[in-house]
């Protein structure tokens, strides 16, 4: 319920001067200040080829294990929106930057 409605509680953030966070950066697209994990299309794509392993036959216990990467996403009309400096060192961490 929450990722449907986030432009909506975004803006509601915004007009209020708070920092909001997302849980992908599809909210931080639609307002949200900032969203820190892994991109759901990287996770997909590892888990369907985990199972395209274990489906043909190869066995589980050798699979490797994978991690998918944590990205920061950070939306700086947000940031500017609600009065918030941020440093170079932080905008330089971040793997989009949304106007």
């Amino acid at each position: 319920m929450i990722s449907a409605a986030i432009a909506q509680i975004s803006q509601a953030a915004i007009a209020r001067k708070l920092p909001l966070s997302a849980s992908s950066h599809e909210g931080v697209e639609k307002g949200a200040l900032f969203s820190y994990g892994v991109m759901l299309e990287t996770v997909g794509q590892m888990a369907a080829r985990l199972a395209r392993d274990a489906l043909s036959g190869t066995d589980p216990a050798i699979i490797p294990v994978e991690i998918a990467e944590s990205h920061l996403f950070i939306n700086t009309d947000t940031a500017r929106a609600i009065g918030l400096d941020l440093s170079p060192a932080l905008l330089s961490q971040a793997i989009m930057l949304l106007p």
